[in-house]
């Protein structure tokens, strides 16, 4: 990945409080303690943009319940903060000239049966 598209990627992570690490699939765009992250990888010529649930998510609901907190609102403010920011890499990317591919379904259906079995559980 280019060096101009990383440091575009973590300036516009970074105006959303999100940090960034490169790795071998591509650039992680993360929130501390968030359960919810991004993945911008290279394909073909353009970039996918991947929502993915990171595999503390019960630790995660299990630390709001013991702060009486309620899991779903704490969580879906989450989810919308980093669904924002996918808008926010596609827009960018684009605005580049690349073609961008968005995958987001899968991590967010995964984090609402995440808090609905943990929550049962409690």
């Amino acid at each position: 990945m280019e060096q101009d598209v990383i440091k575009r990627i973590a300036d516009t992570a970074s105006r959303r409080g999100a940090k960034v690490r490169v790795g071998d699939s591509g650039v992680e765009v993360y929130v501390d303690d968030e359960p919810v992250y991004i993945v911008v990888e290279e394909a073909g010529g353009g970039y996918t943009i991947v929502l993915k649930v990171s595999g503390d998510i019960g630790e995660r609901v299990d630390e709001i319940l013991g702060e009486n907190g309620d899991p779903r609102e704490i969580l879906e403010e989450a989810l919308d903060n980093m669904i924002a920011l996918v808008d926010d890499l596609e827009k960018l990317l684009k605005s580049m000239g690349y073609s961008v591919r968005r995958s987001t379904r899968e991590a967010i259906l995964d984090l609402y049966d995440a808090i609905e079995a943990r929550v049962e559980e409690a």
